[in-house]
């Protein structure tokens, strides 16, 4: 999965992403290879690099500096997963983003 990951093919990346999630906990060893992709220039290959990262848990605490970076991204879905994922990653440490304004212009 972690090939897939740096691959040329937005639709492999995300399959890739999407494939991480589901592993959960199990899929910590691509965290190093998921934190690049989360400055994709593809709003959904960043919003599922975030997801995978939100469901591997708290063993995604080195990618908390490049999610909080993503808190002013410009596509709304973007940030409403990444408050998610800093949630499910470190839970008292995200509580400053619970009252983060996601709502459309």
């Amino acid at each position: 999965m972690t090939a897939a990951l740096k691959s040329e093919d937005n639709d492999a990346r995300i399959n890739a992403c999407v494939e991480l999630a589901k592993a959960g906990p199990n899929a910590a060893p691509a965290i190093q290879s998921l934190i690049p992709l989360l400055k994709d220039n593809d709003p959904t290959v960043r919003r599922l690099a975030a997801y995978a990262l939100g469901e591997i848990g708290p063993a995604s605490k080195p990618a908390l500096p490049a999610l909080k970076e993503m808190l002013n991204d410009s596509d709304r879905q973007v940030v409403m997963q990444v408050v998610n994922s800093l949630r499910s990653i470190d839970p008292k440490g995200s509580s400053n983003v619970q009252n983060i304004n996601v709502s459309t212009p």
